[in-house]
């Protein structure tokens, strides 16, 4: 048992370490360009032409934005 255990924590380690690195670097790099939620949001809503602006692609590019934003910070979900 002792040396399943040894094994897992070998094998797995450098993927934890991979894992936790690529997520601060998400981290830092969001911060460094200043992405926030209030820009963003402006920059769905703002159109070049009144005729262009429809509520539900909004709300569809919303989603679309939120889901591909999951699947970059929990790599658990994008192996499905």
């Amino acid at each position: 048992m002792i040396e399943l255990i040894a094994l897992v924590t070998i094998f797995w380690t450098p993927v934890v370490i991979v894992l936790l690195k690529k997520y601060l670097w998400d981290v830092y790099f969001w911060q460094l360009k200043e992405y926030r939620w209030d820009r963003f949001w402006t920059h769905i809503r703002w159109d070049h032409s009144e005729q262009n602006r429809s509520y539900t692609m909004i709300t569809a590019k919303f989603i679309l934005f939120s889901l591909v934003s999951l699947l970059f910070t929990e790599p658990v979900l994008a192996s499905f």
